[in-house]
């Protein structure tokens, strides 16, 4: 059996990819847009969002929690 460094324990242990990234390349952020509940909802508590030909409900509870369902 070869001989092997064991680190003791509690050591770091390098990482093969130090960034963490496993193969992939970063990318510049890119802003994304955003909306507020008020401005979808546009006063109601019930909008529809049409998705790749489904629709979606997102409701405002009594809670004031959004709920999205299909």
């Amino acid at each position: 059996m070869p001989n092997v460094a064991v680190p003791p324990t509690g050591a770091a242990v390098p990482s093969a990819c130090p960034s963490g990234a496993r193969g992939t390349t970063a990318r510049p952020r890119v802003p994304r847009p955003v909306w507020s509940s008020h401005e979808i909802l546009k006063g109601e508590r019930l909008a529809v969002i049409v998705h790749d030909g489904s629709e979606y409900r997102l409701q405002l509870t009594r809670g004031n929690k959004l709920i999205l369902t299909k």
